[in-house]
């Protein structure tokens, strides 16, 4: 059987828990995180924007045009056409902001660590069968080796493995937390946005990146959580224990292409890497709210998430040579 034929199936398979309210057990969390960019690395989360021409500057294009109208109107509409293809030209990419603020969009920091945490699901076979306690949200049938070069050579060629897509129903942990194109997530990510730091000019990529040792703070927020969901959460950001996670995650552009594992440096950085600690966290179940003891509730998370049967299929090792 070739790797490219291997089809990996979900174990575990679960009902999804209630989106409606708090069910007998289960908790709600509040987290606040800081999020620091590696001091040898840069960051980019880019977003498109677009200097839009006056309406009086189409108009008079527009007008010059107006000859074929009458004489030609497919030639007519050509035009009209070619007119806006010129503005939608003056697109650019800059940095991800909030009200001017620089800023990590909410959806980057969820994707980053549920791809984490789908790549970190290693498949481990039975008999003829692999098995995955984790499907692939974004993936299609597998990951064609010739475009994917860098993120196979960071995870690893299981990451290539075609995986079982999840139905509303029956979900994998990870969709029943975060959820899927059929079901709504029990995990919500605020952007993250700057509170110390700057944008520094990469003249070589054309872009203003986030400086090395950059701050932001945003907060996630975890409904109808039991406590080993918390802690595969917090796995998730690279949180293994302590409040502050052992090595970055990648995340945003260029990330492959500059990274200690498989990339270069561009002016002597690397580029995407983020490290999180979690400092601050309320928690609410039907009888009161409570601020919680942050490192307690970490090592709690962690020794609950143990008990269970699919962190002994979770991959712990170092990504970018700081896990120990």
């Amino acid at each position: 059987m070739s790797r490219k034929s291997v089809v990996v199936k979900v174990k575990g398979y679960r009902s999804p828990v209630s989106r409606c309210g708090i069910e007998e057990g289960r908790i709600n969390f509040k987290l606040s995180f800081e999020g620091i960019v590696d001091e040898s690395s840069y960051l980019f989360t880019g977003s498109l924007v677009g200097k839009l021409p006056s309406y009086s500057e189409i108009l008079k294009k527009v007008d010059e045009k107006m000859d074929l109208f009458a004489s030609n109107i497919d030639a007519f509409i050509n035009e009209i056409n070619r007119i806006f293809s010129m503005y939608q030209g003056r697109m650019n990419t800059t940095q991800y902001s909030v009200r001017d603020t620089p800023a990590i969009p909410g959806s980057a920091i969820k994707g980053s660590v549920r791809s984490n945490l789908e790549y970190r699901f290693k498949p481990f076979q039975v008999g003829p069968n692999y098995y995955s306690y984790s499907c692939y949200i974004s993936q299609g049938k597998y990951v064609n080796k010739k475009f994917a070069a860098k993120h196979l050579a960071f995870w690893g060629e299981e990451v290539s493995f075609e995986r079982k897509a999840c139905e509303a129903n029956q979900v994998c942990i990870l969709c029943d937390m975060f959820g899927n194109p059929r079901l709504a997530s029990r995990t919500y990510f605020s952007d993250a946005v700057l509170v110390e730091g700057d944008l520094i000019s990469i003249p070589e990529l054309n872009v203003k990146a986030v400086a090395s040792g950059s701050r932001f703070k945003f907060t996630v927020t975890a409904l109808n959580y039991n406590y080993s969901e918390l802690g595969l959460l917090l796995f998730g950001f690279n949180i293994l224990g302590n409040s502050e996670a052992i090595e970055p995650l990648i995340m945003g552009k260029f990330k492959y292409r500059y990274n200690p594992r498989v990339g270069g440096q561009i002016k002597g950085k690397y580029f995407g890497l983020m490290k999180f600690k979690l400092i601050d966290a309320v928690s609410c179940n039907f009888q009161e709210v409570i601020k919680e003891d942050v490192s307690k509730l970490v090592a709690k998370a962690k020794l609950e998430m143990e008990k269970e049967d699919f962190a002994r299929y979770l991959d712990r090792r170092a990504k970018i040579g700081r896990l120990q």
